[in-house]
Formats: C-alpha cells, sequence, structure tokens
C-alpha cells in the first residue's frame, strides 16, 4: 500500500512573485508515473505533485525523459527540479530541496527458491547483484564493493535477467518491482528482503521555497 502524503509548498519572496509555471522533469516508472495504452502520463506520484501545483495555482510542465537527461536538465536550468529521487548527502550539501511523497525503501530482490541471505556477511562477494544504471543503488552498490554485474537502465529488463537467472539478486524500490512483477504475472517467483528504509521524493532547486512539509 503506497502512502498517501501530501507535498505542499510555500514560495519564496526572493523570487518576489509566485511563478506563473514551473518544469519538472520526470521519468517512465510505474507505478510511480508511466504512460498508458492511450499515452496518457499519470500515476501516484505523477497525481500528488500534479495536485500540490495546482492548489498553488502554478502551471506545471512535465518532461518525461530518461534519468541521466533529467538530471542534466536540471544542472542545466532548464528545468527546477525532478521526481522520484532520493535523498543525499550531495544533494544536501548542494542546497537542493528534497520533499518526501512516499515512505519507500531499498529492496533485495532474489529468486524465492535462492538460498542466499542478502544480509549475510558473505553475501556481499558472493553474490551477482544489479540495479539501475546510473542510480543512486547502483552507485552504492559499486562504492560498498558488491560483486556487481552491468546493470541495465530500465527496472523492466533488470526484473526479466533477475528471473532469467542473470543475476542473483537486485537492488531496487519495492512499488516499482512488485508492480512489474504483478503485471506480468511473476509474484510467486521472487521474494523480497528490505535493506532499508529510504522515502522517496522530489528534488527541487535552492531557494525556490520558504517553507515545505507534508500532510
Amino acid at each position: 500500500m503506497i502512502a498517501t502524503t501530501m507535498m505542499v509548498l510555500v514560495w519564496t519572496p526572493v523570487l518576489g512573485k509566485t511563478p506563473e509555471s514551473v518544469v519538472l522533469v520526470t521519468q517512465d516508472l510505474c507505478p510511480y508515473g508511466c504512460s498508458d495504452e492511450e499515452g496518457v502520463f499519470d500515476g501516484f506520484f505523477v497525481r500528488k505533485v500534479r495536485r500540490a501545483f495546482e492548489q498553488m495555482g502554478v502551471s506545471l510542465q512535465l518532461v518525461v525523459v530518461p534519468w541521466r537527461r533529467a538530471l542534466h536538465m536540471v544542472e542545466a536550468g532548464d528545468a527546477q527540479g525532478y521526481f522520484p529521487a532520493y535523498r543525499g548527502a550531495q544533494r544536501d550539501a548542494e542546497g537542493q530541496v528534497f520533499v518526501q511523497l512516499d515512505d519507500d525503501g531499498w529492496n533485495w530482490f532474489l529468486l524465492r527458491e535462492s538460498p542466499l541471505d542478502p544480509l549475510a556477511d558473505s553475501f556481499k562477494k558472493s553474490a551477482k547483484v544489479a540495479g539501475i544504471r546510473g542510480g543512486a543503488m547502483q552507485k552504492w552498490l559499486q562504492d560498498n564493493g558488491y560483486n556487481m554485474s552491468k546493470c541495465p537502465a530500465a527496472v523492466g529488463e533488470l526484473v526479466e535477467m533477475l528471473v532469467v537467472g542473470r543475476f542473483d539478486a537486485i537492488l531496487d524500490s519495492r512499488h516499482t518491482v512488485q508492480d512489474i512483477l504483478r503485471r506480468r504475472g511473476l509474484e510467486k517467483k521472487v521474494r523480497v528482503v528490505q535493506m532499508k528504509t529510504s522515502p522517496w521524493g522530489c528534488i527541487f532547486q535552492r531557494n525556490l521555497f520558504t517553507g515545505i512539509r507534508t500532510s
């Protein structure tokens, strides 16, 4: 069950006035945001973010691009923020503002019959693991010395490679992977082990808001 906190934003006076429009970048990532059969982009996070900006009377433009391009757009000043993302020490140091959207976590996914224990000391060296290429989890796996395989760029491909035995385990968010497993009828093939709680959120450029809260 996805949490139902609502994002509330307050614009900072240094902007002079509430802007007429804001550009946010995001990616195709079900169930948080993805296109349906008719090409309509929607999802749990998409609805929550749109609702927050509607309440402020600010026009919101969502740009859906691959994740690395999304980050480059914000760095270049072509967008004011991006979601979904995890809070990190580097982002805090840069003065970026994190608004929580969901209380999810980092989770290990393994084939149900696998004898491996992701929380065991031996797992780091013995298991072949992967995360989304370019994502925070891939970087964490690399920085912490895991036996990491070549990582795909899409969650669907990551799940498929786990199911066919290319990886012993993958690291990703619970809702994203479970949504793919459910839609493909693979729920009984995979088990999940939570590694840590790490909420998803929306990242904004510094100095945009005087206050941020969730309710």
